[in-house]
Order: structure tokens, then C-alpha cells, then sequence
């Protein structure tokens, strides 16, 4: 495991943000998960969601959630969960927040050695670091589902193209 560097910032190509937040993941997922980061590997089958069952599953789920929640609170008043709706988009907008400067950090040095091309293209590109990246952010794309929950508690009308965007990113995810 890394081992937190000093503090001052060194603003480089490698550190766009003057200090390398991954070494501050790595002990984050380390004291979470009780697992070294830099031994994930994504493994069809063996890996959390990563199968078509699963993802079938979930979408079941989801959509059986929403309709019987809708069916469910078709006579009731909706439910306020003002607290907990702003803890979760809060934690939420974390997450997203962090695994953006993640991605950035380990893109940009990336990018601007090869270019977009290669960082999109070559298989060179495609890193350890950011295949959990990529599989954290998969990860939050099902957390993103409550979000539709909350509308469902609080009666707010759900359009056919939202819900078939949900369906379709969920399908689409996977296939990537």
C-alpha cells in the first residue's frame, strides 16, 4: 500500500491537482473493504452485477419497484423524506464528485501523452486503476435507481422516456 506523500502540492502532468488523490483512495477502499485496490479485477461471473441474470434481475426489481410503488401509493399522500433524500443525494453527489477527480487524475496524464485516440483505443489505455473506477461507477449507477424510489414515494409523475432510459443505461452498462 502507498504511503501518503507530503502535503505540499506538486502540480505535474501525473498530479493535475497538485496531489495524487488515488494514494487517499487506496487506504479509503482498503479501510472499506478490507481489500488491497490494485488486486480488483473485473471477472465476468465471479464480480458483483456482472452477469446477464443479475442485471435482468435488477431491472425486474426496479420495475416492479416503481409500478407496484406507484400502484401502491395511488390513494395515499406522498411521503416526505426530506432528510433522508438529502443524505442520499448529498452521499450521492459525493461519490459522483470523487469518482470524477479519480477519473480525471488518471485520465489526463493519459490523454495528453497518446491523445484522445489512444486513451479511447488502445488497449494500453485501459488501466487496473481505471477498471474499478469503471466498475465503482457502474456500482453508483444502481444506487442512482432509489432516486427513482423517492420520486415514487413523493408522487411525482415519471415520464415513458425516463423510464426507458433508466432500463436502456442499465442494459447498456453492462454491455460496455
Amino acid at each position: 500500500m502507498a504511503t501518503l506523500k507530503s502535503s505540499t502540492f506538486q502540480f505535474s502532468l501525473d498530479r493535475p491537482f497538485g496531489i495524487y488523490f488515488y494514494d487517499y483512495f487506496e487506504q479509503a477502499y482498503a479501510l472499506v473493504t478490507g481489500k488491497n485496490p490494485n488486486d480488483f479485477a473485473f471477472t465476468q461471473g465471479v464480480t458483483p452485477l456482472s452477469t446477464r441474470y443479475e442485471v435482468v434481475i435488477a431491472c425486474i426489481t426496479y420495475f416492479a419497484a416503481i409500478f407496484g410503488g406507484q400502484l401502491l401509493m395511488k390513494n395515499r399522500p406522498n411521503i416526505k423524506l426530506n432528510f433522508i433524500f438529502q443524505v442520499h443525494n448529498f452521499l450521492l453527489t459525493s461519490s459522483s464528485l470523487a469518482l470524477l477527480i479519480l477519473f480525471t487524475e488518471q485520465l489526463i496524464p493519459i490523454v495528453f501523452r497518446n491523445g484522445i485516440f489512444y486513451s479511447v483505443c488502445h488497449d494500453d489505455a485501459w488501466t487496473q486503476r481505471l477498471e474499478l473506477l469503471y466498475y465503482l461507477n457502474y456500482l453508483v449507477k444502481y444506487w442512482e435507481l432509489i432516486d427513482t424510489i423517492f420520486l415514487v414515494l413523493r408522487k411525482k409523475p415519471l415520464g415513458e422516456l425516463y423510464l426507458s432510459l433508466i432500463f436502456i443505461n442499465r442494459i447498456d452498462d453492462f454491455f460496455d
